[in-house]
């Protein structure tokens, strides 16, 4: 019996909403639906729920009105600019209820002005640490987003799954897609963050991300971001293996970043490994720059 349940992905920026519909059919993983629409205006996060919602709800029904939903269990990627995060050292001994606790204190020491019960967390452990101490990767979500995204689920008849950070999302993709995965090194841009990830063994061990505006050199500043982590860790010339991941519909930024770090960057297709609905078969959206639909392919692949 198969653990896996047909699921919608869908991706959040302030511009657009993407969507991405996995199929499972007779053991094989399907691509159904594949689309996204502008918003109307830029979508502000913290817009009251009403607003919120009624934006979201222009650009999803007009892609479900060209091509209906097979599946009612959606989740969701969300920019890097939303998660707070920082990498921490904790105590070996700690149990789970321990560290949880533990990431709400040390949440409270880094961001004083906000409330660690307004929001839901998530962790890594990266495998590194001292004889006594292993490090950890922490992210935190307000709890105020999560229920509008359930507002709008429950208005379209839908069952909010997961919620999920998109380079993280999309770092999973890189991970089943790269065959060299002992270490990897993972850019996410967007027009208000560059974040990166660096991976061993399928496993986030550290995590970097800038806030930017949107009159500053994407480029100059993933290069500086790349190149202040190569020091601090020492990385090898030759290795990682750089992989862009990037919401920005511009087909030049692999190039521009290879070019200015004088390294090898690739581009993830998340789609190779799956068979296409035939009504998709010309769409150009899979064909076109395909990356762009990584976060929520990523979130789509799941399991329930």
């Amino acid at each position: 019996m198969s653990l896996f349940v047909n699921h919608v992905g869908i991706n959040l920026t302030v511009k657009k909403l993407q969507l991405v519909e996995i199929d499972f059919n007779e053991g094989r993983f399907l691509i159904e639906n594949i689309d996204e629409k502008p918003f109307f205006s830029v979508f502000d996060f913290s817009a009251p729920e009403k607003d919120f919602t009624n934006i979201l709800q222009e650009s999803f029904e007009k892609i479900t009105a060209k091509s209906s939903l097979k599946s009612d269990i959606v989740s969701f990627t969300l920019p890097d600019s939303l998660f707070y995060s920082a990498e921490i050292p904790i105590d070996k001994n700690l149990t789970s209820e321990d560290i949880n606790n533990f990431i709400k204190w040390e949440f409270t020491k880094l961001f004083p002005f906000e409330n660690a019960e307004d929001f839901v967390f998530d962790k890594f452990e990266t495998g590194s640490g001292s004889e006594n101490s292993r490090t950890i990767i922490f992210f935190a979500l307000k709890k105020i987003i999560i229920k509008k995204l359930h507002k709008f689920c429950s208005r379209n008849n839908l069952v909010l799954k997961y919620v999920d950070n998109a380079h993280i999302a999309s770092n999973r993709i890189a991970q089943t897609l790269i065959k060299n995965s002992g270490e990897f090194l993972s850019i996410y841009l967007n027009n208000q963050t560059i974040s990166l990830i660096l991976s061993r063994n399928n496993i986030p061990v550290i995590y970097r991300k800038i806030s930017i505006d949107s009159s500053e050199d994407l480029i100059h500043l993933a290069k500086n971001l790349v190149e202040k982590l190569s020091s601090k860790i020492k990385l090898p010339y030759n290795t990682p293996e750089i992989v862009l991941f990037t919401s920005e519909d511009d087909f030049n930024l692999i190039g521009d970043l290879e070019v200015a770090l004088d390294k090898k960057v690739i581009s993830i297709n998340p789609f190779i490994n799956f068979e296409i609905s035939p009504k998709l078969k010309n769409d150009p959206l899979l064909t076109g720059q395909p990356v762009l639909f990584s976060s929520p392919t990523a979130i789509a692949m799941r399991i329930i």
